[in-house]
């Protein structure tokens, strides 16, 4: 018995630990982010509508089977945009809903802003080509920015977006207000560098919830060991 709760304890320690360096792992993004993205630098300041197009999706009418059934496209709603670096969708519609609605396809590395409802200001990187429905606005990409880094920097403006969007029946962000935000422009060597310093730090942060997620289950494994030799030594 006294083996079986040692085990579990340093099984039990080593998840605080890793806990715990989670929480600093996000401490150091947060400080990286708003440090490394600071106006102040005497670098270059535009509006992001001066240099980049922008876009929203759209909905094809819902009672229009044929443009849902065996589709093919990938269709985001706006709640999907919180996952941050988006890989997949859970909708999909057809050629002809594509086509007989306001949806459009949104090439790869396009910044998504989600404008309306509970997920307003939330910020992701579409890593796949796809369509998104109304509530999204779409920043293209183009030479002038490296998308990873206009991503993070529209992620320091998540609180102020979330703050502007309130006062009416519903949170609210127009395509104008993300036009009109100012926006840093330091050289695309310098943006690489900042995307390579707090990507690291994130990929470190997914390490770490892989290690989590096997921490678990090695708790969960060693728990149900020593239930099941317990049952047995009572039989």
């Amino acid at each position: 018995q006294k083996q079986i709760v040692e085990r579990l304890d340093k099984i039990a320690e080593a998840q605080k630990l890793n806990d715990d360096l989670i929480q600093k792992t996000d401490e150091l993004f947060q400080s990286l982010l708003h440090k490394e993205l600071n106006a102040g630098k005497n670098w270059e300041i535009g509006k992001l509508g001066d240099i980049a197009e922008t876009s929203s999706g759209g909905t094809p009418l819902k009672e229009k089977s044929e443009f849902y059934e065996n589709g093919t496209i990938p269709w985001l709603r706006s709640g999907e945009v919180s996952q941050g670096l988006i890989y997949r969708s859970e909708l999909f519609i057809t050629e002809k809903g594509l086509k007989q609605s306001s949806a459009k396809i949104f090439p790869i590395n396009t910044v998504l802003v989600a404008m309306y409802g509970a997920t307003a200001g939330k910020i992701g990187l579409l890593k796949f080509e796809a369509t998104t429905n109304q509530a999204v606005c779409g920043i293209l990409p183009n030479e002038q920015f490296v998308p990873e880094y206009l991503y993070y920097f529209l992620k320091t403006k998540t609180e102020y977006l979330i703050q502007i969007s309130t006062g009416g029946a519903q949170p609210n962000i127009s395509q104008a207000v993300i036009r009109n935000l100012k926006i840093p422009l330091p050289d695309l060597k310098t943006q690489k560098q900042i995307v390579a310093k707090l990507s690291a730090v994130q990929d470190y942060k997914k390490q770490l919830l892989e290690q989590k997620t096997k921490l678990k289950e090695l708790f969960d494994s060693a728990l149900g060991k020593s239930m099941a030799s317990d049952k047995k030594s009572k039989d």
